[in-house]
């Protein structure tokens, strides 16, 4: 089991799609050991968070039942190698770098018709000397959180540009934050009509890092 276990090694990127409505993490093929592609992803017919060659395969490491969590953080002692019920010592690291490398964004209370840019986003790059982020794709629509140096605030809108394009949400006086998470309050909901933001608690945004997505 440990051999087995030893395959699922190495650096897992941050997918762009989702599955069982959690992010997807994946690993390239190490040709020199032999090791094929390998998966991290909730699987949610029974729960648990696996590394698998395949979302069809039978997983080398499994941790569960995980229904309350969104993402694989987990001590080793929950994880457990194909065929074995004892845990497995696997570290889950998270790679360092100023910006996180997904926010969550989430809704409070708002109705449903105002809740379609909630979710998770993840890092594309820098904007204007800050940290960029488009949310991970689970329907058509496209949504990017960033600064916008036009109204000098963070924003989540369906474009990328200065004045911020079409706005969906705006974080108040957020000249100062670097990064969208360092916004104490909670984001306003942003009325085109009426050109600005309307008061009253709207959306949050927290770091959500776990591992680097592709260069």
């Amino acid at each position: 089991e440990a051999c087995q276990a030893r395959e699922a090694n190495g650096q897992y990127h941050l997918a762009d799609f989702l599955v069982g409505e959690r992010p997807v993490y994946v690993r390239k093929a190490i040709p020199e050991f032999g090791w094929s592609d390998m998966l991290l992803f909730f699987h949610a017919p029974s729960g648990y968070f696996c590394i698998a060659a395949d979302f069809a395969d039978e997983p080398i490491l499994r941790c569960g039942p995980a229904w309350h969590r969104r993402y694989p953080s987990a001590t080793a002692s929950e994880w457990l190698a194909r065929g074995s019920d004892e845990g497995v010592e696997i570290e889950l690291s998270v790679a360092e770098r100023e910006a996180p490398q997904c926010v969550m964004v989430w809704s409070h209370d708002s109705p449903t018709h105002e809740r379609g840019c909630q979710g998770d986003y993840a890092y594309i790059g820098d904007l204007g000397g800050r940290p960029a982020f488009e949310r991970l794709r689970s329907s058509k629509e496209s949504y990017y959180l960033y600064f916008a140096p036009g109204p000098g605030r963070w924003v989540i809108s369906s474009s990328l540009c200065a004045d911020g394009g079409h706005i969906h949400a705006v974080a108040p006086d957020s000249w100062s934050a670097q990064v969208p998470e360092e916004v104490k309050e909670p984001w306003q909901r942003f009325d085109s009509a009426q050109g600005g933001p309307v008061p009253g608690p709207f959306l949050s945004v927290q770091s959500a890092s776990f591992l680097r997505p592709p260069s």
